[in-house]
């Protein structure tokens, strides 16, 4: 629980570091777009289906992980699928790919985030 909080806060913090999100983005596009290659579509609803899926394959090995380690990776992981997401998700609804305020997007995801493992900590507390 206490590494749920933790990683959240670190999450909104870092909202306002732009370096971090430019590199998630522009992995996650080149990881993307390899699979957009592999599936013969170049589709941005395509690019939010894969985020929206592997982010729930980490969310679930976040609920299977029993050490720090693998909880630490699965939740960057979740981190990095669900920020693509959201800026994803923003630009096929509003077009807008040069936002005024790009850091809103990022705590929206932060939150989002947060959310998810905290809810997933309570998830498996409350199961035992």
């Amino acid at each position: 629980m206490k590494f749920a909080k933790i990683f959240t806060l670190i999450l909104i913090i870092s909202s306002f570091f732009p370096i971090i999100q430019i590199t998630f983005l522009y992995t996650n596009g080149g990881l993307i777009s390899l699979c957009q290659e592999v599936m013969g579509s170049d589709s941005r609803f395509i690019s939010i289906i894969l985020n929206l899926l592997f982010a729930a394959i980490f969310i679930f090995l976040y609920y299977k992980s029993e050490k720090l380690i693998s909880k630490i990776i699965s939740a960057t992981l979740i981190s990095f699928f669900v920020n693509s997401l959201v800026v994803f998700t923003n630009i096929q609804f509003n077009g807008n790919e040069e936002g005024n305020f790009y850091f809103i997007q990022f705590i929206v995801a932060s939150v989002i985030v947060g959310t998810i493992i905290l809810s997933t900590e309570y998830y498996r507390i409350f199961k035992n």
